[in-house]
């Protein structure tokens, strides 16, 4: 986080030196290739050669991937459920008809003909 002020701080030191912006990121270029040597250079000082760090990115990129199939796998998870529900919704609606589709049928002739007596009286 401090690095990008230390830049900026570091530019206007720069610039007041007489230095061009262009030779400022050279000179900047330079300082992480170094330390990115350096690193490499501890890394293979602690025992990790060149072959190790190789070993160690690959299973990195495995934990990485593996981290994604996790959350690949929770995403259809959460999607499913959701499509669950809404199955189970539409259901209980075809249900509900049903229902009430059994409740007209099952009423009593003389209620419909009651019915479409009214109707009729209404049209004369």
């Amino acid at each position: 986080m401090n690095q990008p002020f230390e830049g900026n701080s570091q530019s206007q030191q720069a610039t007041s030196q007489g230095m061009s912006y262009q030779q400022f990121q050279d000179q900047v270029r330079q300082r992480q290739e170094q330390e990115r040597q350096m690193a490499q250079q501890a890394l293979r000082s602690a025992g990790l050669d060149p072959r190790s760090q190789q070993v160690s990115q690959f299973l990195q990129e495995l934990r990485q991937v593996g981290e994604e199939l996790n959350n690949a796998e929770n995403q259809l998870v959460t999607q499913m459920d959701a499509q669950m529900r809404q199955v189970k919704k539409i259901a209980r609606r075809l249900e509900q008809a049903e229902g009430q589709l059994k409740k007209l049928l099952a009423a009593p002739p003389q209620a419909e003909a009651q019915s479409a007596q009214g109707t009729t009286s209404y049209l004369q």
